[in-house]
């Protein structure tokens, strides 16, 4: 078969994507799927190699076709017969994608590189197909993948993280940069962004994910170069788009996995993370916004210790920023977008054993299916979080106290207290109900320049319902 027949092949992709959702399908089996998948795969290698050998345009023109053809034909073979696959057939598939979809150079065949990735992706949203996937097949696609998100950033190293195995650097990682510790400057990642084709970076990242939603997933040895591709690509993006939610949700996944048995790996990618989190933070896109969430609620003890060992003080102004994003972000949503009182439970103190801190403060809890609600709370959760991480870290670089002594009201409570007297509503409303967070958590705070208990009285006497409301809430925490 030296050649595919472009009539034949449109006829059955015509048959297959009409046939979708039909059970006259069914009847093709694996064993049917296998026979299609395979003359597709032949006919593929025969033309790729036409393909690059071609030196006429004419010639090279018309085996692109062809070659378009098979992989516009073997995507919606893989679609229609995905959940019957048996493994053989799962890893003929695979391995015929990851053989032919690259060229010498590194770069992916043109005439494949729309549908091939695309096709891998649909292979491995099949969760049961990924969970059989034995360990070196796995790494071997996540290899793949990693190298199809770096290949575009390998032009220049500025901005990459990769594994430091000089142990007398302290680190297991090292920023290759001679800038800022935030990664390219402009000019230069505007020149990497233009050299990240869609194809080439959306559906790897796609595939990667899918390939680490398994609970069985062996990330441990690859977590670092998938890590240090994953925020690279990140770095060098200047557009958001669908691709920058799964990368985070990668990102999670992958530092969920390895928080225990790698700390220092995720450690660092936090300290990186920072930047990007607040570059992207104003993203119209929900979902986006609650996998940054995710990062920063599930690692916030790798941003404690990123402050305790912060010597030139560049994660502290990098948390600060970020907490004037969620600030921003947050008075500018409509009311009806923001935490509303009604939203909340109050529980009998001395009946909740547990209350985790700052996501359940203490006596506290939301109502249930209120997806609204859920990421209000978050927010305001996380910025009462950041508030004391920041206040105990001012307060440990301050002179010891003598034993007993209740330290210091910090800086970040008192800028929450005068705005929460003299701001307009909105942000009076955000600092009332961050205070109610953070003083629910049972943290003792002493008076300042600015009395707690007296800002609070004003604000319970507010003519402002709402603003009364969350100032006594936060007086009784």
């Amino acid at each position: 078969m030296a050649e595919v027949n472009i009539n034949d092949a449109i006829d059955l992709k015509h048959i297959l994507v009409r046939n979708r959702n039909n059970q006259s399908l069914d009847v093709l089996k694996d064993k049917g799927y296998h026979k299609i998948y395979e003359a597709l795969f032949r006919a593929a290698s025969i033309e790729k190699s036409i393909y690059i050998k071609a030196t006429r345009p004419l010639v090279k023109s018309q085996s692109a076709t062809r070659l378009s053809a098979c992989a516009a034909v073997l995507r919606p073979a893989v679609e229609a017969g995905v959940r019957v696959l048996k493994q053989r057939t799962v890893r003929a598939l695979i391995g015929h994608i990851i053989e032919t979809l690259p060229l010498a150079d590194g770069g992916f065949c043109e005439p494949l590189a729309t549908d091939y990735p695309k096709t891998l992706r649909i292979l491995l949203e099949y969760q049961p197909h990924v969970e059989h996937l034995p360990t070196e097949e796995w790494q071997r696609i996540a290899g793949f993948c990693e190298q199809s998100i770096r290949r575009p950033l390998e032009a220049t190293a500025v901005g990459r993280i990769v594994p430091n195995i000089d142990s007398s650097s302290g680190s297991p990682w090292t920023l290759l940069s001679n800038g800022s510790s935030n990664g390219l400057t402009q000019s230069r990642s505007d020149e990497v962004t233009s050299r990240l084709s869609k194809t080439d970076a959306e559906e790897p990242i796609l595939c990667l994910e899918q390939l680490l939603s398994a609970s069985n997933a062996p990330v441990a040895e690859q977590a670092a170069d998938l890590i240090s591709s994953l925020i690279s690509f990140l770095q060098a993006s200047t557009a958001v788009s669908r691709v920058h939610q799964a990368t985070f949700a990668a990102l999670n996944l992958l530092l969920s996995r390895i928080a225990t048995d790698q700390v220092d790996i995720p450690l660092q990618a936090i300290k990186q993370l920072l930047p990007l989190i607040r570059r992207f933070w104003d993203t119209r896109s929900a979902f986006f916004r609650e996998e940054m969430l995710a990062t920063l609620i599930l690692h916030q003890t790798h941003i404690a210790k990123l402050l305790q060992i912060d010597a030139d003080q560049q994660v502290r102004i990098e948390v600060e920023k970020l907490m004037d994003c969620l600030h921003d972000e947050y008075v500018k949503r409509n009311e009806r977008e923001q935490l509303q009182l009604d939203d909340l439970i109050f529980l009998d103190s001395h009946n909740v054993p547990f209350a985790q801190p700052y996501i359940q403060p203490h006596g506290l809890a939301l109502r249930i299916n209120i997806s609204r609600a859920q990421r209000a709370w978050a927010v305001l959760a996380l910025s009462a979080t950041l508030m004391s991480l920041l206040d105990a870290h001012s307060s440990s670089l301050d002179k010891p106290h003598p034993r007993g002594k209740r330290l210091r009201v910090g800086k970040q409570l008192e800028d929450c207290l005068r705005q929460a007297r003299n701001a307009d509503r909105l942000k009076r409303l955000f600092s009332l109900a961050v205070l109610s967070f953070r003083l629910g958590n049972n943290v003792s705070e002493e008076s300042g320049p600015l009395d707690l208990l007296d800002v609070l009285k004003i604000c319970s006497s507010d003519e402002d319902g709402s603003i009364a409301s969350w100032a006594l809430l936060a007086t009784a925490r």
